[in-house]
């Protein structure tokens, strides 16, 4: 599916102009970001563009889900059917 227009249509169909993720839902993405990524070789490299410990003083963590697409598209998909509570709409 294609979720981010499907969003817009949700939004403007509800007559919503904005849309901001929820901080405690922010936080939950996060550590499941983190988790998923505490199992992946990658996250275990020395230096790795992925972590950002290839640059000095920077600030280790993984940004991007790797927990695969099937999983990204199921989350995805649950954020819609719950009509988007996880965010902030105005």
């Amino acid at each position: 599916s294609n979720w981010l227009a499907e969003c817009l249509k949700y939004m403007r169909d509800n007559d919503f102009t904005r849309i901001e993720t929820k901080r405690a839902e922010e936080e939950a993405w996060r550590r499941l970001v983190l988790e998923t990524a505490s199992k992946k070789l990658f996250y275990e490299a020395e230096t790795s563009s992925y972590t950002g410990s290839n640059v000095p003083g920077k600030h280790v963590e993984l940004m991007a889900f790797s927990g695969g697409l099937p999983a990204y598209i199921k989350k995805c998909s649950e954020a819609a059917d719950q009509g988007y509570r996880a965010f902030e709409l105005s």
